[in-house]
């Protein structure tokens, strides 16, 4: 397993290379063309938070990161008053420019609203802002901002997802893998989840040690009764299946972090059940990358 801090160094040294100068050089060459450095780059962190336990796991999950970059954490849905707060203090430690990261299952979730309030596009009617939820504004910063995010089907992902299916294992050839996410209401893209998931899938078949009975993917669309009640059947049905000839359904819930409706959505039936992908060493170094590429650009452009 590679360390996070061997992670960054080659990390910074293949930007060096790609950019055809010496760490130096690269360093001198972004503080001459945009008079910003490196130690003057924060970070924000922007997951979607929850109750308190999940806002402690996820906050322990990033806790390694603080020892690498200034960071501050903004739970909430692209909500502006706490995206705010965290770029005020930011501002209190002297940075001058922010990586707002966006620790959601899809690169979409929430970019509109993000960029919007961070002024780095105008608002678009036709693209989905969370409504109802905040008032979205403008926030009026000094920092250079950029935000990025997403995990989607990432590699570093799927290796979590098999590290998962692999500490439930115990027999593989019984056992059947069910990845689960959480799905959208319209089918299109409720789609690309699970060609996300199925993505996933295909890394843990590709993986030496792993003979599983079988993998199998599914979305739960919670957030939506009347695509919902359906969703969970189909899913209750694969673990079922799962159970017949002495098998037993390996339940991974491919989320940011814990769990989902595992265990009120499947009650009565026979399972083993993962956890999602933080805490664990790729998360880490999926997020470094998120922050990397957005120094890059802060850097470089």
């Amino acid at each position: 397993m590679i360390r996070l801090d061997t992670f960054l160094s080659q990390f910074l040294l293949i930007a060096a290379l790609m950019t055809g100068v010496g760490l130096g050089s690269a360093t001198a060459q972004a503080s001459h063309e945009t008079n910003l450095s490196r130690s003057e780059i924060g970070v924000v962190f922007m997951p979607h938070g929850a109750d308190s336990l999940w806002n402690a796991t996820m906050r322990q999950a990033l806790l390694p990161l603080s020892d690498h970059y200034v960071t501050v954490n903004a739970f909430g849905m692209a909500n502006p008053d706490i995206v705010e707060a965290a770029l005020r203090k930011l501002e209190a430690q002297g940075m001058r420019g922010a990586v707002v990261v966006r620790i959601f299952s899809l690169e979409n979730s929430f970019r509109t609203a993000t960029e919007y309030m961070l002024g780095l596009s105008d608002y678009d009617d036709s693209a989905p802002m969370p409504r109802g939820m905040h008032t979205m504004r403008r926030i009026e910063t000094p920092l250079r901002v950029v935000t990025t995010g997403g995990m989607e089907a990432h590699p570093l992902l799927a290796e979590a997802m098999a590290d998962r299916a692999r500490e439930l294992s115990r027999n593989p050839e019984r056992e059947t893998v069910i990845l689960l996410g959480h799905g959208a209401g319209q089918d299109e893209e409720d789609m690309h989840w699970k060609h996300n998931l199925e993505s996933i899938a295909d890394y843990i078949r590709s993986k030496p040690g792993l003979p599983f009975r079988d993998i199998r993917v599914g979305t739960w669309r919670e957030d939506w009764p009347d695509k919902r009640d359906a969703a969970v059947a189909a899913i209750r049905e694969m673990v079922e299946e799962a159970g017949v000839d002495g098998g037993v359904a390996l339940v991974i819930p491919v989320r940011t972090i814990m769990q989902g409706p595992e265990n009120d959505y499947l009650d009565g039936l026979n399972y083993r059940l993962g956890a999602g992908f933080a805490p664990h060493p790729a998360f880490l170094r999926w997020v470094a990358s998120e922050i990397e590429e957005g120094m890059a650009e802060l850097l470089y452009r």
